[in-house]
């Protein structure tokens, strides 16, 4: 499970193109499935909670910051930054 917890990143999340919303949820479910697969935000600390995934749409590319909450079985969205 991931989760939408802050104001700023909901409002990131709609201002989204379409296609980029999509993408953006997909990547959000394989994340929520498989959190260790990703990137580490810090690569000084490669088993930090901490981690990132990049993506690409044609309206832009994007990053998303997170933070793994294993013991909550939980996700949390830190940052999103969209280039479009």
């Amino acid at each position: 499970m991931y989760d939408l917890n802050d104001d700023d990143i909901v409002d990131q999340v709609r201002a989204l193109p379409p296609d980029a919303r999509r993408v953006f949820e997909e990547l959000c479910t394989v994340v929520a499935l498989v959190p260790w697969q990703s990137e580490p935000a810090a690569h000084d600390n490669p088993d930090g909670q901490v981690r990132f995934v990049s993506f690409t749409t044609t309206a832009g590319s994007g990053f998303v910051y997170f933070l793994i909450l294993e013991d909550e079985h939980r996700v949390d969205l830190l940052e999103l930054i969209w280039i479009g």
